[in-house]
């Protein structure tokens, strides 16, 4: 049996700090650039203030430091994206100014085109921020306090640390939409107000947002836009990512890494009668006493079921839904009822029973479809033996599901493992 590292520290596990704008951007590569802004954009500074500067905040407040999410890049998506912007901004103004003449750049519809060319570059496929992953908001020791809602602004207006956590994210199928969705957030009101002057550019800058070279391309210039952001050597520093691995929570994210790691590596254990671990109506459940006791044999500085599964509660995977009860409770009487996050199969309910000593924890299906691939679904779906999974309660799926398969001979729930 694989044992534990007392040492390493999984990357969930890390807590990071919440910064303001004004601290993410006050590197002195950061500063270049927004003095550089001027000579590319032709405007006065309370215009470079008003449009590029103020999206440049609300900019760097939404992404942080947050790794870009594809890629063997280790930019940050707040360098990645700036740098992005700038090169294509530049290139794209020394165009127009070699055609169109400076006049042009600070007449309106000149400086509005040249706006639009940055934002959207700037926000180009900003609906990847939780592609991979989705940001809980936490308190300095690691534990849970909520969801990241992405739709409703920055993690600054929210709380001051957070965590990641890695898994399927938002389906690919959706980064358009919650591009222009999150695009149109961050834009200061006049900005697009501005932009919105012009139909023909407000069309051109959706459209850019998911397509780099689209008012290259309207305009017939020559820029390839992989090869030549890869090549350029502009390179901008950004605040040190620092985080902290707080010991109140380590144990528990180490005891969700290993069972998340033992499920997808032998994932024929799942609904195998003896392993702890199930799924049913696409939630994953698990036995958590027998799980944490199991961990205990390979972690030699195992604390104890009831101290971990405390913890466990905290990190939030299966919170309880704003409800100040601890998962020592479960232990402490033969059937509780308490509310978590699962739902359908063990919703709101934990149930330890007197003949197995069994407490079965479930995570809702949002949840489960985060943490598992759709290849892994599939499999544990197919895996589904009434015999041996061990829920036979009067009211659930497992009882419905039964009946369904065999409607004019139904055998009774006591028997069925006979």
């Amino acid at each position: 049996m694989e044992r534990v590292s007392v040492s390493y520290v999984p990357l969930e596990a890390r807590v990071y700090t919440v910064h303001s704008a004004r601290s993410l951007l006050m590197s002195a590569s950061y500063k270049k650039l927004f003095e550089d802004l001027a000579t590319y954009t032709f405007v006065e500074k309370a215009m470079l203030e008003t449009f590029y500067y103020k999206l440049m905040g609300n900019f760097a407040e939404f992404v942080q430091l947050l790794p870009a999410p594809e890629g063997s890049s280790s930019r940050s998506m707040l360098m990645s994206s700036t740098r992005r912007a700038f090169l294509m901004l530049s290139a794209f103004s020394q165009e127009m100014l070699a055609v169109y003449g400076k006049p042009y750049l600070q007449s309106s519809e000149g400086a509005r085109l040249l706006y639009a060319v940055f934002s959207a570059s700037l926000l180009f496929e900003i609906g990847k921020i939780c592609a991979t992953r989705k940001i809980v908001l936490t308190d300095e020791k690691g534990n849970f306090q909520a969801d990241w809602d992405y739709f409703n602004g920055s993690l600054l207006q929210y709380g001051q640390y957070y965590k990641i956590r890695f898994g399927e994210g938002m389906p690919q199928s959706l980064t358009s939409e919650v591009t222009y969705v999150l695009a149109k957030q961050l834009m200061p009101e006049l900005g697009f107000a501005w932009l919105a002057e012009d139909y023909l550019v407000l069309q051109r800058w959706f459209v850019a947002l998911t397509v780099r070279d689209e008012f290259f391309g309207a305009y017939k210039m020559s820029f390839e836009v992989t090869e030549d952001l890869e090549k350029n050597p502009l390179e901008l520093e950004d605040q040190e990512w620092t985080y902290i691995e707080p010991v109140e929570s380590l144990e528990a994210e180490k005891f969700w890494e290993w069972l998340l790691d033992k499920v997808k590596k032998d994932p024929a254990c799942v609904n195998d009668g003896e392993s702890g671990i199930y799924w049913i109506e696409d939630e994953f459940v698990f036995d958590h006493k027998k799980l944490m006791q199991d961990f205990g044999k390979v972690y030699s500085n195992f604390s104890g079921a009831v101290v971990l599964a405390t913890q466990f509660n905290y990190i939030g995977v299966t919170q309880l839904d704003g409800q100040d009860y601890r998962y020592k409770q479960y232990f402490s009487a033969p059937e509780n009822v308490v509310g978590s996050t699962a739902s359908g199969l063990f919703q709101g309910r934990s149930k330890r029973k007197a003949l197995t000593n069994m407490t079965l924890v479930g995570l809702n299906k949002s949840a489960s479809a985060f943490y598992f691939k759709s290849d892994l679904i599939k499999r544990f779906s197919k895996q589904i033996d009434y015999k041996k999974v061990p829920d036979k309660h009067l009211d659930s799926p497992l009882r419905r599901a039964r009946l369904s398969e065999n409607t004019s001979s139904v055998t009774p729930y006591k028997d069925w493992n006979k």
